[in-house]
C-alpha cells in the first residue's frame, strides 16, 4: 500500500517515507507512528490512545511521546500556519492533511451514528445473493492464503540444535584439543545456515547441570534435537561420531572415519544436514586441506582456553597455508579487536568485505567494523555502517540483526541521542529470547538510565543484567555489570561500595588476561581513588592502566591516561607538570579527531586555569564548552560548567552572580540526580555562607548534603568550622580529627593548621 499526502509518499512495502523521490530516515517508532496517523487521517487521537496503538501498552512517558511527536513533524517540515500534525491543547494530535491510496481519497471522520439507507424491495434479494457470492470469495481468499501460509511456515521452519560433547554427558572420552575444538567447529557451521537456530551450551544457568538443562530446554522447545559430537583419532584415521536425540529420546548414531579430518567432518556435516532438514551448503566454508584444518581447530580450542597469543598463531599459520580462508581471517579479527589491537583488526575486516562471504558473515563483519570506528571515535562513520547492515538485512535475517541494533544504541549514546538508543534496545528486548543477548540489553539500558539521570530504573536494568550474567556464568559479562553498578554507586556518592565492585570485575578481567576490560575497570578506579585524596595509589593504577594502552595500541585509552595524570598533578598543585600533561591530552585528542576528547581538553584546561587562577582564557573556555551542551544537548555537564562559572565570578569578586548561578547549578544538579556535583555544590555554598557569617544557612545547606553520602573531605571539615564559629570548639575539634583520618591526601599543611588552633583553644 502507497499512502500520498503533500509531497510525500508513504510505501509501506519498503517501510519508507518518500519526497520528491528522496528517502527520508524514519525511526521505526516514528515509522510507526506517521503510518498509523496516515491510516486514520483527521482523527482527534489523546496520547493514551497513541501509546495503546502504538506501542502496545509498554511503559513509556508522556515525554517521549512528545519527543517522538515532534522529531516526526520536524522530519515532515510542519509549520505552525501549515501543520501537518496538528496539537489540540488538552486534547490530543491530529493528521491534517488529505490521505490519498491509489488515486482513492482515505478520509476519516469521528463515528456518527447514520440510519441504514433503505433497500428497495425489488433489489433485496439480488444484493442478498450478490453478497453471498462475494462472502464466498473473500471465504475463498482467505482458507487459500491460510493454507498457502501454514504450508509456507513448515516449509521455513528452522531445525533447533544445541551441540554438546559426548564427555558432557558422561560418557567416556579424553578432552583433548580435537574435541575442544569440536563444538565449536560445528557451532560456527551452522551459525551461517539461516534454517538452522542454534542454543548455546554456553548459556547454560550454573545451577544447572548439562542434563538439567537440556531437559529444561526439551520443555520449551519440544523440537530441540541434542547433537553429541565426538572426533577420536586411531593410528591414522580420524573418527568423527554424531549422535542425534530428539525429546522423546529417539536416538540415531553415525561415525565417519577418514584419513584426512576435513572429508570426514564434511561427511558428518552432509549426513547432519540431512538428518535435521538444514541446508546442505554449510560444508563449503571447511577448508578440504585437512592439515589446515587441524590448524584451524588447534586455534579454536586455544581461543576456547583464552589462550590468544596461541590462538592467533595458530590461525596465523592458516592464512599462511591459504591466504583466502575466510573463517581463520575473521578469527584472527577476533582475537585482534579483543586485544585492543583495532586498527589491525579493521584491515583484516576490510579484506573479509571484500571478498564473496554470504550474508550471515557479512553481518557479523560489518557489526565488528561498526564497534571498532566506535572504540576509535568515528560516531557518525559507525551509525552509517550499522543502518546499511540494517536496512539491507533486517527483513530476512531479523533475529541476526539484533546484535547490529545492540552496536547502533551504542554509537547513539555516544552521540547523546539517548531517545534513539533507548528506542534500539526496546526493539531487541522485544524480538529477542536470547538470554545472552538480554543480559547486554539490560546492562546498557542501566548505563543509559544512569546518563539520563534516572537511577532508580538505572539499578532495576542493572540487576536483571547481573541476574542473567551469573545464570549464564559469563565472567566478561558480570564484570562489564559490575563496572556499570559501580558507576551508579559513584553517582550516589557510594564510594567504598563502587570501588569493592570495581575490585570485583578488575578480578575477573586480571584473572582471564583481557587486558582491555582490566584497561576499562583501571579507568573507573582511578577516579574513585583521585576524588578520595589516595593520591599515591590513584598515580600507580594510572600507570598500569598506560602500560595497557601501549601494549594493545589503544589511544583512546592513553588519552584518559594522560588526563588523569593532569588531574593527580593539579590535586597536588604541581601546576607545571599539570599543563604539560594536559597539552600530552590535546596532542592525542587532536590525533584522534575525537569531538568528545577536544570538549574533555576545554573542561580540564578550565579546571586547571581556575585552579591557578589564570583568568585570560576562561570566559573563551567557558563559551566554547556552553556551545557544545547547546549543540550536543549533553545537559549533564551544564551544573558542572555552572559552577566553574560560579568560581569565576567568585575569584572576580563578583559573589552575588556567583550566589545566584551556585542556586542554579544546584537545581540542575538535583534534576539529574547527579549526586557527586550536588554535594561539591553544596561545599562551595557552605564556604560562601561561612565567609559570610552565615551559620545558620551553612549549617543547613550541609545537612542537605548527607542524603548523598559525601566524602569525608571536605564536608567534615566545613562541619567543624560551622561548630567553631557557633563556639563549640570541642564538637569542631572532634569532626576535624575524623576528617584528617579520612582525608588521606587531600589533607593540607592550611588544614593541619587549622586542627592545631583548635587543640589550643581547647584547652583554654
Amino acid at each position: 500500500m502507497k499512502y500520498y499526502f503533500l509531497h510525500y509518499i508513504l510505501d509501506t512495502k519498503k517501510q519508507e517515507l518518500l519526497v520528491n523521490d528522496v528517502r527520508c530516515e524514519l525511526t521505526h517508532v516514528q515509522y510507526q507512528l506517521l503510518l498509523y496517523l496516515v491510516e486514520h487521517p483527521q482523527v482527534m487521537f489523546s496520547k493514551e490512545e497513541i501509546l495503546n496503538s502504538i506501542w502496545n501498552g509498554r511503559q513509556v512517558t508522556a515525554n517521549s511521546i512528545d519527543q517522538i511527536i515532534s522529531k516526526l513533524r520536524k522530519q515532515l517540515d510542519s509549520t505552525d500556519k501549515n501543520a501537518v500534525i496538528k496539537t489540540v491543547y488538552a486534547k490530543g494530535i491530529i493528521f491534517v492533511p488529505e490521505v490519498k491510496t491509489d488515486k482513492k481519497t482515505t478520509q476519516h471522520t469521528q463515528n456518527i451514528a447514520k440510519p441504514p439507507p433503505k433497500i428497495p424491495q425489488s433489489n433485496r434479494l439480488s444484493l442478498f445473493k450478490i453478497s453471498a457470492i462475494i462472502a464466498l470469495i473473500i471465504l475463498g481468499i482467505v482458507l487459500g492464503t491460510f493454507v498457502k501460509n501454514k504450508n509456507s511456515a513448515i516449509h521455513q521452519e528452522k531445525s533447533v540444535l544445541l551441540f554438546v560433547p559426548a564427555d558432557q554427558l558422561g560418557e567416556k572420552n579424553n578432552q583433548d584439543w580435537l574435541n575442544l575444538a569440536a563444538e565449536s567447529l560445528f557451532n560456527q557451521l551452522y551459525t551461517y545456515d539461516n534454517s538452522v537456530e542454534l542454543k548455546k551450551l554456553r548459556n547454560k544457568p550454573s545451577y544447572l547441570n548439562t542434563k538439567q538443562f537440556i531437559t529444561k530446554l526439551w520443555q520449551v522447545t519440544p523440537a530441540l534435537k541434542l547433537v553429541k559430537t565426538q572426533i577420536t583419532q586411531t593410528g591414522k584415521l580420524y573418527n568423527v561420531s554424531l549422535s542425534i536425540t530428539d525429546k522423546q529420546q529417539n536416538n540415531t548414531l553415525q561415525t565417519f572415519s577418514h584419513q584426512n579430518l576435513s572429508l570426514a567432518i564434511q561427511q558428518a556435516s552432509r549426513w547432519l544436514s540431512e538428518q535435521t532438514n538444514a541446508n546442505k551448503t554449510n560444508t563449503n566454508i571447511i577448508p578440504g586441506n585437512s592439515y589446515l584444518l587441524e590448524l584451524y581447530m588447534h586455534g579454536l580450542s586455544s581461543y576456547a582456553l583464552n589462550e590468544f597469543d596461541k590462538a592467533e598463531d595458530y590461525f596465523k599459520l592458516c592464512l599462511k597455508e591459504k591466504s583466502d580462508f575466510n573463517l581463520a581471517r575473521l578469527q584472527l579479527a577476533r582475537i585482534k579487536k579483543d586485544q585492543g589491537q583495532l586498527k589491525k583488526s579493521l584491515a583484516l575486516l576490510e579484506t573479509l568485505a571484500k571478498t564473496q562471504i554470504n550474508a550471515q558473515m557479512s553481518i557479523e563483519i560489518e557489526a565488528m567494523k561498526g564497534d571498532i570506528y566506535d572504540t576509535q571515535g568515528q560516531y557518525t562513520k559507525a551509525e552509517q555502517i550499522y543502518l546499511a547492515a540494517i536496512d539491507k538485512y533486517q527483513q530476512q535475517y531479523p533475529s541476526l540483526i539484533n546484535p547490529i541494533r545492540f552496536n547502533l544504541s551504542h554509537t547513539y549514546t555516544l552521540l547523546n541521542d539517548y531517545t534513539k538508543a533507548l528506542e534500539q534496545l526496546d526493539l531487541i528486548e522485544k524480538n529477542s529470547h536470547s538470554q545472552s543477548l538480554l543480559s547486554h540489553v539490560f546492562q546498557k539500558k542501566a548505563s543509559i538510565l544512569l546518563n539520563i539521570g534516572k537511577v532508580k530504573q538505572a539499578k532495576i536494568a542493572a540487576e536483571k543484567s547481573l541476574a542473567l550474567f551469573e545464570k549464564q556464568q559469563d565472567l566478561l559479562g558480570k564484570a562489564k555489570i559490575y563496572s556499570t553498578i559501580s558507576r551508579i554507586s559513584t553517582h550516589q556518592a557510594k564510594y567504598k561500595q563502587s570501588l569493592e565492585y570495581l575490585q570485583k570485575a578488575l578480578s575477573i578481567s586480571q584473572g582471564i588476561d583481557y587486558k582491555l576490560g582490566s584497561g576499562a575497570i583501571l579507568n573507573e578506579m582511578i577516579y574513585l581513588l583521585l576524588v578520595q585524596g589516595k593520591y599515591t595509589q590513584a598515580w600507580q593504577a594510572n600507570l598500569d592502566m598506560e602500560k595497557i594502552a601501549l601494549d594493545i595500541d589503544y589511544d583512546a585509552m592513553l588519552q584518559i591516561s594522560k588526563q588523569y595524570a593532569m588531574d593527580i598533578s593539579r590535586a597536588q598543585k604541581k601546576w607545571k607538570q599539570a599543563e604539560i600533561y594536559l597539552q600530552e591530552h590535546l596532542r592525542l585528542a587532536q590525533a584522534s579527531q575525537n569531538k568528545k576528547a577536544l570538549i574533555r581538553n576545554k573542561v580540564l584546561a578550565l579546571d586547571l586555569y581556575l585552579d591557578e587562577n589564570k583568568l585570560d582564557n576562561v570566559l573563551i573556555l567557558m563559551q566554547e564548552i556552553q556551545d557544545h551542551i547547546d549543540q550536543s544537548k549533553e545537559y549533564r555537564l551544564q551544573p558542572r560548567l555552572d559552577k566553574q562559572k560560579a568560581r569565576y565570578y567568585l575569584l572576580t569578586q563578583q559573589d552575588e552572580k556567583a550566589l545566584q548561578l551556585l542556586l542554579q547549578a544546584k537545581i540542575e544538579a538535583q534534576s539529574t540526580q547527579d549526586g557527586e556535583t550536588l554535594i561539591e555544590i553544596n561545599n562551595m555554598l557552605a564556604s560562601y555562607y561561612l565567609n559570610n557569617n552565615q551559620l545558620q544557612k551553612a549549617q543547613a545547606i550541609l545537612e542537605e548534603s548527607q542524603d548523598y553520602n559525601p566524602l569525608p573531605y571536605p564536608y567534615l571539615l566545613l562541619k567543624s568550622k560551622v561548630k567553631e564559629q557557633q563556639g563549640n570548639i570541642l564538637a569542631a575539634l572532634d569532626l576535624a580529627n575524623e576528617c584528617k583520618l579520612s582525608a588521606y591526601e587531600n589533607w593540607t599543611q592550611e588544614d593541619e593548621n587549622y586542627l592545631n588552633n583548635l587543640i589550643k583553644n581547647s584547652k583554654k
